[in-house]
C-alpha cells in the first residue's frame, strides 16, 4: 500500500520502542495487539521498505529467558490464586 503524503507542518510519529509505548497505543493485550501484529507481519512478508524499523524494540528479537524457570508454573498458579482472591475488592 503506498504511503499517504503527510500534511504540511506535521511530522510522522517515530516508531514506538518499548512495552510502555505499546500500552500507550492501546496494544497492551492480545486482543488489541492482534490487528496491529497482523499488519506488521504482512508488511514484513511483503518486504515493505522500513517495515522492520517500525517494529518496537521488544519485538525485534527473542524473548529473554524466564528467571528461575523451575518456578514458572508455581508462580503462575500463585498469581492466579492471588487475583482470584482480590478481584472483588476493586
Amino acid at each position: 500500500r503506498p504511503q499517504q503524503p503527510q500534511p504540511q507542518g506535521r511530522q510522522r510519529e517515530a516508531p514506538c520502542r518499548t512495552a510502555q509505548d505499546l500500552r500507550q497505543l492501546g496494544l497492551g493485550n492480545g486482543v488489541n495487539a492482534a490487528p496491529w501484529t497482523g499488519r506488521a507481519l504482512a508488511r514484513l512478508i511483503a518486504d515493505v521498505p522500513g517495515a522492520e524499523a517500525e517494529l518496537p524494540e521488544i519485538l525485534r528479537g527473542p524473548a529473554r529467558r524466564f528467571p528461575l524457570p523451575a518456578l514458572r508454573l508455581w508462580l503462575l498458579r500463585s498469581a492466579n490464586l492471588y487475583y482470584r482472591l482480590v478481584k472483588d475488592r476493586y
